[in-house]
């Protein structure tokens, strides 16, 4: 009985694992010379993308 148990339980936990599903997340920053402190007056800028996985 407590073989049978453990097996509905191993089965039920390995069903669980295969329908968590992973999301990526993207972080996007744009920069500029107002963002810097002190200010600075240039024309220079950039931006940057990160994904998360």
């Amino acid at each position: 009985m407590n073989k049978r148990i453990l097996n509905s339980f191993m089965a039920l936990t390995f069903l669980l694992m295969l329908s968590v599903t992973a999301r990526a997340e993207t972080f996007i920053a744009y920069l500029s010379s107002a963002q810097q402190v002190p200010a600075v007056n240039t024309n220079a800028y950039g931006c940057g993308r990160v994904v998360l996985n």
